[in-house]
């Protein structure tokens, strides 16, 4: 063993932060490094937690330290400690000695504090320039708060100086009204002025019977303002009750635009006015005028209902036919309450047979309702015509335009002077006017070529809705002209009258809609009555809208094409249910499919309109319910779609009774996909949600365990 070459010591161990090897031991550090290392401790202001930790590793260290002794570490490598100690010994000193320079806390410390330093000054940086950005835009809102104020305060000016010129107006209104010997007139009629706006939009409804279009009802100028004493007072008489009735409708339209809630209790203490000044006197024509007119408006305005609900839609549509009755009893050749009436009898059947599976008995009174109000608006042409040719003969310089627009210098009479019996009648209009001695004369505005358009248009389209109600008629056991009838007097109106006093208004267009909606109500009559099949029903849709759907351009056109297209697919998809040929179902697709593509060209051009994204969404849930195989591969989406569509529909700004029927067609939707219910807890079960729910079911899109689920 003693020839055995002894064993070399080995090299230092390398530090910790160097890849190379460090020939000198951690002991033999430079003072330049040393000095450096002391003076960024000196710099570290240590406080009572660094303190301790430092005192606690340091202790540890020098514990774990005297724990390595070289007895110690020896015993763990007894050859070398036998054969080499002295090697062993200093190979043991370096250890010790590189542990006692290497394990210290302060490089570590220094670098911690060097990155937390860097980063407080990153963020001191990004809250300054934050503090510059929101003082100068505290700056920018006070000075936007100084002009509001100074523009609110011209705006109170502005208040002051109306509610000031609007007195004066008012009494040289009356002064005026006085002077030239006007009438006293509450309201105005909906079809006397130029002044009328078109008609109003209607949106597809699946598997509605029949549409109908709704004019506008203007106002007409107040009576003349009483005194303050007089308004101060209770009212007593038949004209004071009236004068009330108007102040509170008044208050109803500044509310409008805002409240329509507390616009629709002013509605409803404006009829009970009417209706007191009614009781007092019953031939008081202005006062039965102006609550048939508030009757059909708040029916056709649910947003005015504390609880909208077509319930009571239907309630108010009946006491606006029954007091639009009444008006015609006071003045049987008024042409304005003529086509009132007729207006609100369409509605009411419209309401009659909203539902696809309607009694027998509803669909009887809704074809007699259309029946009755297309003689009523024939009646109406017929006084109309007569007014403009009479006007046309007796005012040479009298000059028609389409806005109504006339000469009313030939019009007016030289010297007015009333007869007995006028003026007897005059002292009745003018009861508690405050001028006993004020002679009236009654003023009629000479009617227009417009305004016989538009109740020809309305004839036209409620012949259209009573085209199908006659031939279910027929089918059982009805009378057999009302369908020829029915045709015959759409199809005169619209070679008589119409199509020449389109050319002359300049409304080609609204007319070729309204004569395509026409064609397309003949073709679902003809074959309700057995005289064609869906194949001539679907011919008729293409000759009434000959066009691609990308190439029409007016969402009026879009939503009536979309309607059709629901209407004959509806029809298609029972014959399918009740086992009827797979060409059926495949016919039901194609249409259900051109219905959602018009659907989707209308949202396009109309995308704020809620009732759209409805129509969609009850599409595509239509869809899927085919058992096409193309319908069961797309289900899935559908359905997702459908989910969507009611989803956007719900969050646009609309009606109170469209944005439930959205939600409550959501949380269906969800419940059916899985959700468990998430959605429908959240909506309370009122008749609103009724009402939607037992709509939904009637129109196929959900099935009848609906009705279970909402206590139905």
């Amino acid at each position: 063993m003693s020839d055995q070459t002894p064993l070399q010591p080995p090299p230092p161990l390398p530090s910790p932060t160097s890849t190379e090897q460090n020939p000198d031991p951690p002991k033999q550090k430079s003072p330049a490094i040393t000095t450096t290392t002391v003076a960024e401790e000196t710099q570290l202001t240590e406080g009572i937690r660094v303190t301790a930790l430092r005192n606690i590793f340091t202790a540890a260290l020098e514990r774990s330290i005297k724990t390595c002794s070289y007895e110690n570490f020896a015993a763990c490598f007894p050859t070398p400690a036998r054969r080499a100690p002295e090697v062993l010994r200093s190979a043991w000193e370096q250890m010790c000695g590189f542990w006692e320079n290497s394990a210290k806390l302060t490089p570590l410390l220094l670098a911690a504090q060097r990155e937390v330093v860097g980063k407080i000054e990153v963020v001191q940086g990004s809250n300054t320039e934050l503090m510059g950005k929101i003082e100068a835009q505290r700056r920018e809102i006070e000075e936007l708060v100084r002009l509001l104020e100074g523009r609110l305060g011209m705006l109170d000016g502005a208040v002051e100086v109306v509610v000031a010129g609007r007195k004066e107006v008012v009494g040289e209104e009356a002064h005026d009204k006085h002077a030239c010997d006007t009438p006293s007139i509450a309201k105005p009629p909906l079809h006397a002025s130029s002044s009328l706006p078109p008609v109003t939009l209607r949106y597809p409804k699946v598997n509605r019977s029949f549409h109908h279009s709704y004019f506008q009802m203007p106002k007409r100028k107040f009576p003349p303002i009483r005194s303050n004493k007089r308004k101060k007072k209770l009212p007593e008489t038949s004209e004071e009750f009236l004068d009330v009735g108007i102040e509170l409708e008044e208050s109803g339209d500044r509310w409008r635009a805002g409240d329509k809630i507390k616009a629709g209790r002013f509605y409803y203490k404006a009829i009970e006015s009417y209706e007191a000044a009614l009781q007092r006197n019953p031939k008081s024509f202005d006062a039965a005028y102006n609550r048939a007119r508030l009757f059909y408006q708040l029916a056709q305005n649910s947003n005015f209902l504390p609880t909208p609900s077509d319930v009571t839609s239907k309630a108010l549509l009946e006491k606006a036919v029954q007091s639009h009755r009444e008006c015609l009893v006071l003045s049987p050749e008024n042409q304005d309450t003529l086509f009132n009436a007729g207006q609100a009898l369409c509605s009411l059947a419209e309401v009659l047979v909203e539902y696809k599976n309607a009694p027998v008995e509803a669909r009887s009174e809704a074809l007699n309702f259309l029946c009755e109000a297309v003689e009523i608006y024939q009646k109406c042409l017929q006084v109309q015509e007569s007014q403009y040719a009479s006007f046309g003969q007796g005012s040479g310089n009298g000059v028609k335009n389409d806005e109504g627009d006339t000469d009313m210098d030939a019009d007016e009479p030289e010297d007015p002077a009333p007869s007995g019996e006028g003026d007897q009648e005059d002292e009745q209009m003018s009861e508690g006017s405050g001028s006993d001695n004020a002679q009236w004369v009654m003023v009629q505005p000479p009617v227009t070529l417009t305004q016989i358009l538009d109740t020809a248009l309305a004839q036209l389209e409620a012949c259209a809705s009573l085209l199908p109600l006659c031939a279910l008629q027929e089918s059982l056991g009805g009378e057999e002209r009302c369908l020829s009838w029915a045709q015959s007097m759409g199809e005169t109106l619209l070679s008589a009258k119409i199509i020449p006093l389109s050319q002359e208004t300049g409304r080609e267009e609204e007319v070729a809609l309204a004569k395509a909606n026409f064609g397309v109500s003949l073709g679902e009559a003809n074959f309700r009555g057995g005289l064609t099949d869906l194949a001539g029903w679907e011919a008729a849709i293409h000759l009434a809208f000959p066009k691609p759907e990308e190439s029409a351009w007016d969402f009026q056109e879009l939503c009536d094409r979309a309607d059709a297209h629901i209407q004959l697919a509806s029809t298609a998809a029972e014959k399918t249910e009740e086992g009827g040929e797979a060409a059926a179902a495949n016919l039901a697709w194609k249409h259900y499919a051109l219905a959602a593509k018009s659907l989707s060209e209308a949202a396009r051009l109309e995308p704020l309109k809620s009732e759209i994204h409805i129509a969609r969404g009850d599409v595509e849930i239509l869809r899927a319910k085919l058992g096409i195989p193309a319908a069961v591969k797309s289900r899935d989406v559908l359905v997702k779609n459908a989910g969507v569509y009611y989803r956007g529909a719900k969050r646009l700004e609309c009606d109170l009774r469209i944005r439930i029927e959205a939600a409550v067609k959501e949380a269906m939707v969800a419940f059916e996909g899985g959700d468990g219910g998430a959605l429908l807890r959240g909506i309370e079960m009122g008749p609103v949600v009724k009402e939607v729910v037992m709509e939904a079911v009637d129109e196929g899109l959900f099935g009848v365990e609906w009705l279970v689920r909402v206590g139905l």
